[in-house]
């Protein structure tokens, strides 16, 4: 398997998550071991660095998916863990249980494209994207995504956007279901 490097970027939040995670467990240290391995992965996950690679993705949900202008499907996942030292509530989550949340962005083909690792169990997703280089990059119109265009067989434009659940806010840049039950 060909080795290479995951690239971090520098938080939005106040503390460097994997630092302070790395602090949280290095009193105990057979918990650190399993999460820094599972960190360590053998991928790149690097945001799309142009118009031509955003439009690849969407082709590719529209060609599997039939799902026009998707440039990614986004969630959060909680990893389970021992409750760190001296963490009180901090990873304590709605599941009644110590977490870190994973949150990613994965292409038609469930590549990942982005992954933010390490976020309290007790935010929500809305709460850990808003947190992510992903989401600064979006809100400051820095993630390179293609000009609107029509979809096809239509004539008004619409953006490139995001698929998330309800978790996620709704927004010219991402797209979740409409609520309730709709049966």
């Amino acid at each position: 398997m060909e080795e290479k490097t995951i690239k971090v970027f520098p938080p939005l939040w106040p503390k460097n998550k994997a630092t302070y995670l790395y602090h949280s467990w290095r009193e105990r240290g057979a918990h650190w071991d399993p999460i820094y391995l599972s960190i360590r992965l053998p991928l790149v996950y690097e945001l799309p660095q142009s118009e031509d690679e955003w439009k690849r993705i969407a082709n590719g949900f529209f060609q599997r998916w039939n799902f026009p202008h998707c440039v990614g499907a986004i969630d959060g996942k909680h990893i389970s863990l021992q409750s760190p030292f001296h963490s009180e509530s901090t990873f304590y989550n709605y599941k009644r249980s110590f977490s870190i949340i994973l949150l990613a962005l994965v292409d038609a083909d469930y590549c990942f494209t982005f992954i933010d690792v390490g976020a309290q169990g007790r935010m929500n997703d809305a709460g850990v994207l808003a947190c992510t280089i992903l989401y600064r990059k979006m809100l400051m119109k820095e993630l390179l995504l293609p000009p609107d265009e029509s979809l096809p067989g239509r004539q008004l434009s619409v953006p490139y956007v995001l698929i998330g659940d309800g978790a996620f806010p709704l927004s010219t840049s991402i797209l979740i279901p409409y609520a309730g039950n709709h049966a």
